[in-house]
Formats: structure tokens, C-alpha cells, sequence
């Protein structure tokens, strides 16, 4: 075999494996659900979204909300890694305080990583309830 030929093989082999290695990070870490969230509720006391349906997606270290009848969106990334537990189902988790619900945690469902989001301090003595939505996988998006 010529060394011509021997080179071809070896830099189109070369080429496949770096991007078979490029394409697995990438699809681990990218995340896309969808939920109706039936009440507004904040992120962050940066931004106040009303009732609606949202994608949710993580694109590798940034959680990203959007609005699917105003397609606003909303950056998440001063949040704390969460590790799932295998038989999670995917499902974000608000902290609600009278009429005013926070976003405290999203989980993606098996052993994904998911994300805790800071909340404001409470006072002594507040009543907070914790409220739970569903979301689900977007495949073929």
C-alpha cells in the first residue's frame, strides 16, 4: 500500500473519531423539555413570567426558559448543579409564598444533571408550599 493511500485512510479515520468524540458531550449535555407552568412565577427576582407553556432547555452550562406564545426567554446560570436520581421523572419545583411562586429547582429526569435556583431569604414565620409541574422530553425538535 502506498504511504499516499495509508494517509488518506488515516486522516478520514481521524476525522470520524474526532467528531464522534465532539458529538457525545455535546448530546450529554444538551437538555430540551417542555411544561405548562398554570401560575406566574419568577426566576432569579430577575424576571416575572406569566402562566404558559415553556421549553426548558440546558445547552451546556446555561438553563434557558422561553415562552412559547411570546417566545421571551430567560437565562439561567447562578444556579447549583442537582444530580438525579435514576427513577426521577422530569419536573420543575416552584416555592410559592401566597400568590408569589419562585423557582426553586429543575429536575431533567433520570440521573441528568439538573439545577437548584437561589431564592430570596423568607422571613421567620412565612408559610411557604411547595408546588410541582411536570415536564416532558421534546424529541425530534
Amino acid at each position: 500500500m502506498s504511504n499516499k493511500n495509508s494517509n488518506w485512510k488515516w486522516n478520514a479515520f481521524a476525522i470520524a473519531a474526532a467528531m464522534a468524540a465532539a458529538a457525545v458531550p455535546a448530546s450529554a449535555q444538551d437538555v430540551k423539555l417542555e411544561a405548562t407552568v398554570p401560575f406566574a412565577f419568577s426566576i432569579n427576582k430577575v424576571a416575572t413570567l406569566p402562566p404558559g407553556n415553556y421549553v426548558v432547555t440546558r445547552d451546556r452550562n446555561v438553563w434557558w426558559f422561553r415562552n412559547e406564545a411570546t417566545l421571551e426567554g430567560v437565562a439561567i446560570v447562578n444556579y447549583s448543579g442537582r444530580q438525579g436520581q435514576v427513577a426521577q421523572e422530569p419536573s420543575l419545583t416552584f416555592e410559592c409564598l401566597g400568590a408569589h411562586c419562585q423557582l426553586r429547582a429543575i429536575h431533567a429526569g433520570g440521573i441528568e444533571l439538573g439545577a437548584e435556583v437561589p431564592a430570596p431569604k423568607l422571613s421567620k414565620g412565612d408559610r411557604v408550599e411547595l408546588l410541582s409541574v411536570a415536564l416532558k422530553p421534546i424529541r425530534g425538535k
